[in-house]
């Protein structure tokens, strides 16, 4: 087992493989050589490779997250809908993260100005949405 963090030129060197070669892998690229392709599988489970989704959304300038701004949570409509939203987000593989704004229109407001999402779904004051 390596210590930190395994890296993708990491995975190129145990496969024997150029980096771009383990993106390729990776993105699906269609015209990856089989044998090739399951090198770079096989470094990929053996290292125990996994992809810092952090860095592939600052390269790709967009994340698979999405915010989600709740006007009060223990309101079980907005947790049923919470529920709803996050299961359906999942499915598709994005990420949730739940904020919950306790009806407060300063709190919406702040939430607002930051970018940190690629979308953001208000419950708050537009239940009707849903």
């Amino acid at each position: 087992m390596m210590k930190g963090r395994v890296t993708a030129d990491d995975v190129a060197k145990k496969a024997g493989v150029s980096q771009s070669t383990v993106s390729r892998v990776l993105n699906n690229y269609p015209f990856i050589k089989e044998g090739t392709r399951e090198k770079v599988l096989e470094a990929i489970n053996e290292l125990g490779f996994t992809r810092d989704e952090i860095a592939r959304s600052l390269v790709e300038k967009k994340t698979r997250t999405i915010g989600l701004i709740i006007g009060n949570i223990s309101n079980p409509f907005f947790a049923e809908s919470a529920g709803v939203i996050t299961s359906k987000a999942q499915k598709e593989k994005y990420d949730v993260i739940i904020y919950n704004a306790n009806h407060d229109d300063y709190q919406l407001e702040k939430v607002n100005t930051r970018e940190a999402a690629q979308a953001a779904v208000a419950l708050a004051k537009y239940p009707y949405f849903i």
